[in-house]
């Protein structure tokens, strides 16, 4: 359980504080999917989802305070994420 704050202004949360922010997004939602499907999602399904993308995806590291970041479900961030992997190949 930590808060570690980045030189750059980035935020990384750890353990409790972590799950406590993405409850406090989750609820701030609505408690629905942020994602095109929209559905109604139960907390133990939920996934954070950062705004910027990860470094894996062309993006810098991640930062949990971010403004942008959502809670989606499973199906709706995977997509997310094949949908950036794709563009990136056809980049290059």
């Amino acid at each position: 359980m930590a808060i570690k704050r980045y030189r750059d202004g980035r935020t990384k949360l750890t353990g409790k504080d972590y799950t406590e922010h993405k409850r406090k997004v989750w609820e701030a939602q609505g408690r629905y999917c942020a994602g095109p499907c929209g559905c109604y999602l139960p907390f133990q399904f939920a996934e954070f989802d950062h705004a910027a993308p990860s470094r894996g995806m062309g993006g810098s590291k991640r930062d949990d305070l971010a403004e942008g970041n959502s809670v989606k479900c499973r199906d709706c961030h995977r997509l997310r994420h094949y949908q950036e992997r794709d563009l990136a190949a056809v980049r290059t």
